[in-house]
């Protein structure tokens, strides 16, 4: 039978009941998902195969069972929702308990934080890669040279650029915490009860500074019940530096839009 396809980049293949997912090399995203897997009790698609050669790669992988949580979540009760939230509590917990000794994806990696995926303000509009880190300053100085690089050429840093430049090189918490990077209610599936499937989608997860994945995962709500559940799952020690991140975020897509 011929596959059946999910999205721009995705494909059922209902022989082997599985998952195709092709797109640009990233072994990073395979990895992932073994590393997790060997690593925690989160339900993640097995890894079946991949191949990262030439300027395509894929990873074929198991296909989880349930449905997205977006659609379901105002399906479940109360209580339910509790259930989801302590479900996810737990699985972060045991994501924030993994160290590493670099800032960036598996295999030493660049870092996919989206600081760091951003445009620039390039004549040639390119991408620009950043990282692996070895220090939070490493870091720190990683994310101010993405915000200079998003300032059309020429231009002197702002008073409030200047201002924000201080309060970045003024984070020092240089845990390194492994974290999935797009943590939204579409990437979570669900069974009918409430019990999570499967997390998807561990293509921009590596180490990152503590509070990387409380920011991207609020960022990217857009409901207000919603928020409360990130706000509830999050320990507070995550929670310290979002309104630096938030402000960092808004600067880097000031002249750009992207």
């Amino acid at each position: 039978m011929f596959p059946g396809q999910l999205g721009n980049h995705i494909f059922y293949l209902p022989d082997d009941d599985a998952i195709l997912k092709v797109g640009p090399p990233k072994a990073s995203e395979a990895e992932a998902m073994r590393f997790v897997a060997a690593n925690t009790s989160i339900p993640v698609p097995k890894v079946i195969d991949s191949d990262f050669k030439g300027e395509r790669g894929w990873i074929k992988m198991s296909k989880i069972p349930g449905q997205l949580l977006a659609d379901a979540w105002s399906s479940f009760s109360d209580t339910q929702k509790a259930s989801l939230a302590a479900q996810l509590r737990d699985y972060l917990t045991q994501l924030r308990n993994i160290s590493g000794d670099f800032y960036g994806a598996l295999w030493r990696e660049a870092c996919p934080d989206v600081f760091f995926a951003h445009l620039p303000w390039t004549s040639e509009a390119n991408y620009l890669l950043y990282g692996p880190f070895d220090t939070h300053a490493a870091y720190n100085l990683g994310l101010i040279d993405a915000l200079r690089n998003s300032r059309p050429d020429g231009l002197e840093p702002s008073d409030s650029d200047n201002a924000l430049i201080t309060k970045i090189a003024a984070t020092t918490d240089d845990r390194k915490i492994f974290s999935h990077g797009d943590l939204h209610n579409l990437n979570i599936f669900v069974d009918g009860k409430g019990i999570i499937t499967g997390i998807l989608d561990w293509g921009t997860a590596g180490f990152s500074i503590s509070g990387r994945e409380y920011f991207e995962t609020k960022d990217r709500a857009r409901s207000q019940d919603w928020i409360h559940v990130v706000d509830d799952i999050f320990p507070e020690d995550a929670k310290g530096d979002y309104e630096i991140l938030r402000e960092l975020n808004q600067a880097l897509v000031m002249y750009t839009g992207i």
